[in-house]
């Protein structure tokens, strides 16, 4: 069992806030950490995935645990090819759920849990990493213009 915890990189434990980024430096050590949360994310869905498929196994079901482009897990349908292969959430397939005992069930929206929490932590990294780069860009395209 895996637990998947929000991802909270340099912030103020008193508040719960992340502290003001107020020199360049801080944006390459907030940069830094973020890549190693990533880098821990990566590793946790690779787990996931391989845990998921191992608990699955036996069951003869429509769909598995897959990583999308982007990082993020999905349900892919592995009894359609092509365009009805389409990544979903497990609410798509409760049809299925329905026919499955409760204990299957249980487990499916656990893993659900996991993949929802998962997803949202990668997305938030991303997003902060990327608009990090952007400044940083920014920045040093303004320092390198104000030296010529």
């Amino acid at each position: 069992m895996c637990v998947v915890v929000l991802v909270v990189v340099c912030g103020n434990r008193d508040s719960g806030k992340m502290p003001p980024i107020r020199s360049f430096g801080q944006i390459a050590a907030r940069m830094a950490a973020l890549e190693q949360s990533q880098v821990a994310l990566e590793l946790e869905r690779e787990r996931m995935i391989e845990d998921c498929d191992a608990r699955l196994a036996g069951l003869l079901l429509p769909m598995r645990l897959r990583r999308r482009s982007g990082g993020r897990l999905a349900w892919r349908n592995t009894a359609r090819h092509g365009r009805d292969a389409r990544d979903r959430d497990l609410e798509h397939y409760a049809a299925v759920l329905e026919a499955l005992p409760q204990p299957v069930v249980d487990e499916l929206r656990r893993i659900e849990r996991e993949r929802l929490l998962l997803n949202v932590n990668m997305s938030l990294v991303q997003h902060e990493l990327r608009a990090l780069r952007g400044v940083r860009q920014k920045i040093a395209r303004l320092e390198t213009s104000g030296q010529g």
